[in-house]
């Protein structure tokens, strides 16, 4: 899973982005989200660096009445519940 959306680093605007997730952390409390950007996913696929950028965390309550597949779709559900991104495309 990731998202394509806009994003920008260091002044830099990256239009169709790569964005992937990882959990960090989870208890109870907190989810703790990595996100993993690449300026496209291209860029990905053929083995280029991310883009450095400082803030690479995302932290949330922990949802447990969250119904999910998986820890990576949990992660993804409570992105695109953030708001952070409302046009994204989720893939």
């Amino acid at each position: 899973m990731a998202i394509i959306n806009s994003f920008t680093s260091n002044g830099v605007t990256y239009s169709q982005a790569y964005i992937k997730a990882h959990i960090m952390y989870c208890d109870s409390q907190r989810t703790v989200i990595k996100l993993t950007v690449w300026p496209t996913q291209a860029d990905r696929t053929n083995g280029a660096e991310p883009v450095r950028y400082d803030s690479d965390l995302r932290q949330f309550p922990t949802d447990l009445q969250m119904q999910a597949d998986n820890p990576i779709a949990y992660a993804y559900t409570l992105l695109e519940q953030s708001g952070e991104f409302p046009d994204a495309t989720w893939n």
